[in-house]
C-alpha cells in the first residue's frame, strides 16, 4: 500500500517531512482578495495528493495592518491526518519570512470563525511549540475589515489567549520541502 493511501484510510498520520512521498506536493502562489472594495494581495498555499487538490490555506493580509489571517479548507478524507498542522507550519514560516506575524482567522462574525481543529493548532503553538513565537495582543483585535471583535466570554483573550496572539515561526520546513522538491513557491 502506498503512503498516500494510508492518509486516505486514516491508518496513520504524518510525523516527519521524510515520510512524504513524491505524490504529495505543496505550492504557494500569489492571490488577490477584496476588502471594502479594495484589491489586496494575498497568497494561497495548496496541498495536492496524486495531483488532486486536497487542501488550501488562504493567507490574507489584515486590512491596514502588518499581520495576516489564515483561512483554511480541507477535504474530509484527510482531516486528522496531520496535514492541517503541517500546512499551518508552512504558512507561518512563509509569512514570517516576510517579517509579518500571522493571526488566527476571525472572518465572518463577531465571535470569530476559527474551527475547533484550527483552534487546537493555535493552542499548541501558544503552549507547546518552542520554534513558534507568540506575541500577545492585549488590545481589542480588529477583523479584516477594521471592526473591533467582541468575543463571547468562552473565547475571550483571558480564556483563549492563543486566539488573540500573533505568531511567527523559525525557518525550518520550507528549505527542506524545497530541497525534497515537495514545495514550489511561485513569484
Amino acid at each position: 500500500m502506498r503512503f498516500t493511501e494510508f492518509f486516505l484510510l486514516k491508518e496513520r498520520s504524518i510525523q516527519t517531512i521524510e515520510e512524504l512521498d513524491n505524490t504529495i506536493k505543496f505550492e504557494i502562489k500569489k492571490s488577490k482578495h477584496y476588502t471594502n472594495n479594495k484589491e489586496e494581495q494575498g497568497y494561497e498555499l495548496r496541498l495536492f495528493i496524486n495531483r488532486q487538490p486536497m487542501a488550501a490555506l488562504e493567507l490574507i493580509k489584515t486590512h491596514g495592518r502588518t499581520t495576516w489571517n489564515i483561512h483554511a479548507g480541507m477535504r474530509k478524507e484527510i482531516q486528522g491526518s496531520g496535514f492541517g498542522p503541517l500546512l499551518y507550519d508552512i504558512a507561518l514560516e512563509f509569512i514570517t519570512n516576510y517579517r509579518n506575524g500571522v493571526t488566527v482567522s476571525t472572518y465572518g462574525n463577531s465571535t470569530g470563525s476559527t474551527s475547533d481543529r484550527a483552534e487546537n493548532v493555535w493552542k499548541k503553538y501558544y503552549l507547546n511549540r518552542p520554534d513558534v513565537t507568540h506575541i500577545d495582543n492585549k488590545g481589542v483585535r480588529k477583523d479584516m475589515y477594521g471592526f473591533d471583535q467582541f468575543p463571547d466570554e468562552a473565547r475571550s483573550p483571558k480564556n483563549t489567549p492563543w486566539l488573540w496572539a500573533g505568531f511567527t515561526k523559525s525557518l525550518d520546513l520550507i528549505p527542506k520541502l524545497i530541497k525534497k522538491k515537495s514545495l514550489t513557491i511561485y513569484k
